[in-house]
């Protein structure tokens, strides 16, 4: 997300990410990686439930993890199991979403070039009305004073 967070910006987007570490954590990986975009916890994992993306590990996975040196619930701060599966949102300013990505494979992330073609697609898309109504009143404007 990093080598496109410039360019997503100029398009108008905001980005905010969604972490299932909890609160502590997430500042501490702000501070190690420099992100400059939001990154708030969800250790409990509702907003992830609220948009059906979660999942529950089983506990061999569980044991996996541990092996690689990730406990899922020191991370957390919850023993429930839980993660989310990666998605992503374009948004548009009149708070409808314009492009969503959700993957049931949990190691696989939008690929950056993706979202970003995808917000350069959408965000052209919301800059055209703006532009076509500012010159629609603007040309019945003219007529008016004729």
């Amino acid at each position: 997300m990093s080598e496109i967070e410039e360019e997503i910006e100029e398009l108008g987007y905001q980005i905010f990410a969604v972490s299932p570490s909890q609160p502590r954590r997430v500042t501490e990986i702000v501070a190690d990686r420099g992100y400059r975009y939001t990154l708030l916890s969800d250790s409990e994992l509702r907003v992830a439930d609220a948009f059906g993306l979660v999942w529950r590990m089983g506990d061999e996975q569980v044991a996996q993890y541990r092996q690689y040196g990730l406990d899922l619930q020191a991370e957390s701060g919850h023993d429930h199991q839980l993660l989310p599966v990666p998605a992503a949102y374009l948004v548009g300013s009149d708070g409808i979403v314009d492009f969503a990505y959700v993957n049931p494979d949990h190691r696989t992330r939008i690929p950056p070039d993706l979202l970003l073609a995808a917000a350069r697609i959408f965000g052209e898309a919301e800059a055209k009305p703006e532009t076509e109504g500012a010159n629609a009143s603007s040309a019945q404007g003219d007529e008016g004073e004729q």
